[in-house]
């Protein structure tokens, strides 16, 4: 007996010591057995979603690069096909290798959250927030597409450029070398993956000022004079600017390494056809004429199109094209009222299929000459005086400013709503969706991928099987769903007074909690120009639908962040408050 409770004591004493680590263990199995088991959707027969990128990852497993070119190979990043051909090669089903990256963001996430939170239960609390989010579990990541990696990477980004602002603060060159490396992979992955990244420059760019400041405050003596290059300390301060200035030197270069690839391939010096190449440039142009009647979510009109078949002979050459897809209506989603226009940024995918049809995608020097041609053309239309323009914002995949007196009310209502999408999550839902295409292209999927789709005419135990896990992960999502209102509200309000109280610091020229407002608004600052763009394509062009759940990573952290910190904070004061009321009330 004696002996049994020596055992049971010594069970207690090992949970109590180990608990912290046992715990995230036992939760990460969970995570990873829910993730893995999820149904895929294979849905695309063929186009430039998730066949796209199953193809393209088919070729890369096969050491054929991106494969034969054509009208689509280079339209969408790299990244991506890559991370599908490297779970393919190693042999680690998708699903899981994505559970894998997303624990390690959360992993990443918890050391600089560790360095604010001192209480462990609260880290732990924090790790599991940001482990169960419905973000990673929801539709898109049964889809065989880019958009599952945009969570895990953005919240790996945040992270590690935390840490390397703490490695600055700690003057330790060896781990902010280390973090930057981390800060600049979780960049270029991204940047790779889908072409809207650009929300991350304002990120790296204000990031890169704060620490760039840290490290001037360093400086004992004035630059480029003698004394400074005589003091070994101030070596070790440009040693520490040359670390920080890494992640945009890395991402220029690989840049520029995919570009010299591709030119090595396909003879385009270009990481993407959508916006670097002739093609980005004529179809800009073609945007930029004013049409004779806008028309709303429609980027050009086909009174637009007729008019540019005049004054280029090059683009005329598309128009039998055109315009048999107009009349027969064939893969167009057409304007609210059906008045045979070509809505949202199908018109993208318009020309360059007719172009495709036509013979100019036999291959790249053909195309890049084509579009160049059509450019010209305009150009010259438009310096002539035939063409009058009109100004569009920079990119693309966005229609040009409506610039109607309600536009900026339709823009803020928009963004609103997207935040209020986030914190309900209903965009996260989890389907059991049956695949009904061809069985090759299916078994194709299931292939690249190690995954399993649901079919219709699967026994009952599958899709029962299927049914339970879609189940557990919607029961998370309901979950988050009736909390993170109530969370969200409350951080925007704690952040606006911490704020406040930090504005309060800097008057009193005390710089105290400092690194947790740098965390919380790099957090939110993020979140917020990734809901701007999207809050414009939502307002103006196309319903985002799947898009906003690769906000969802950003978000979850900011209300885990504000949480955790808010209960800390409460804590800390409580023995304040219990020692005033002893002293009012004797």
């Amino acid at each position: 007996m004696k002996r049994v409770f020596l055992n049971i004591n010594g069970v207690k004493n090992f949970f109590k010591k180990y608990y912290f680590i046992l715990i995230i263990i036992l939760a990460i199995i969970v995570k990873l057995i829910i993730t893995t088991n999820l149904p895929l959707n294979a849905r695309d027969p063929i186009g430039a979603d998730e066949y796209l990128m199953m193809q393209q990852a088919e070729s890369l497993a096969n050491g054929e690069y991106l494969g034969p070119y054509n009208f689509l190979t280079l339209v969408k990043g790299i990244g991506f096909p890559v991370f599908l051909a490297f779970s393919y090669k190693i042999g680690i089903p998708l699903l899981m290798l994505y559970g894998i990256f997303y624990v390690a963001a959360c992993l990443v996430a918890l050391v600089p959250i560790r360095r604010l939170i001192q209480k462990k239960p609260l880290q732990l609390i924090a790790f599991l927030m940001l482990l169960f989010c419905p973000a990673t579990l929801d539709g898109s990541v049964q889809l065989i597409y880019r958009n599952m990696l945009i969570v895990p990477q953005s919240v790996l980004l945040v992270s590690s450029l935390m840490m390397m602002y703490y490695h600055v603060l700690d003057n330790n060159r060896k781990k902010l070398l280390g973090w930057t490396l981390l800060t600049s992979f979780a960049w270029i992955f991204m940047w790779h993956t889908r072409e809207d990244s650009i929300w991350s420059v304002p990120l790296m760019g204000l990031a890169w000022v704060i620490m760039l400041i840290m490290i001037i405050k360093g400086v004992k003596s004035k630059i480029f004079t003698k004394k400074f290059w005589a003091r070994k300390d101030n070596k070790k301060i440009l040693t520490k600017f040359g670390i920080i200035s890494l992640p945009f030197l890395l991402l220029f270069v690989s840049i520029h390494i995919i570009s010299f690839i591709n030119y090595q391939n396909y003879g385009v010096y270009t990481t993407n056809q959508l916006n670097n190449s002739n093609y980005t440039k004529a179809v800009m142009l073609m945007m930029k004429i004013k049409p004779e009647k806008e028309v709303e979510r429609v980027e050009i009109t086909r009174e637009t199109l007729r008019r540019l078949y005049g004054v280029s002979p090059t683009l005329k050459t598309l128009e039998k094209e055109i315009e048999k897809d107009y009349e027969n209506k064939t893969g167009l989603v057409m304007a609210g009222d059906d008045n045979g226009e070509i809505n949202e940024d199908l018109i993208t995918w318009e020309l360059i299929g007719s172009a495709s049809v036509v013979g100019y995608y036999k291959d790249a020097q053909t195309a890049e000459k084509f579009w160049n041609n059509v450019y010209q053309e305009i150009k010259q239309a438009i310096d002539d005086g035939k063409l009058e323009t009109r100004p569009i914002l920079p990119s693309r995949s966005l229609i040009p400013w409506p610039g109607k007196q309600d536009s900026f009310a339709k823009l803020f209502e928009s963004i609103g709503s997207l935040y209020i999408r986030l914190a309900d999550y209903n965009d996260s839902k989890v389907n059991l969706d049956k695949a009904t295409i061809d069985e090759s292209i299916i078994r194709r999927y299931e292939n690249i991928s190690g995954g399993h789709a649901i079919r219709a005419t699967d026994p009952a135990i599958v899709e029962e099987n299927g049914a339970r896990w879609v189940g557990y992960v919607n029961k998370i999502r309901k979950i988050y769903g009736l909390i993170s209102p109530i969370l969200f509200l409350i951080g925007i309000l704690y952040y606006i007074g911490f704020t406040v109280f930090m504005i309060i610091k800097s008057i009193k020229k005390e710089t105290c909690y400092f690194d947790r407002w740098i965390f919380l608004s790099a957090t939110l600052g993020g979140l917020t120009v990734m809901l701007v763009g999207l809050g414009y394509v939502n307002a103006f062009m196309v319903n985002v639908y799947g898009y906003i759940t690769s906000s969802g990573g950003l978000f979850n952290l900011f209300i885990t962040l504000t949480t955790v910190l808010l209960i800390q904070d409460a804590i800390d004061f409580m023995p304040h408050i219990v020692s005033r009321w002893h002293k009012l009330h004797p």
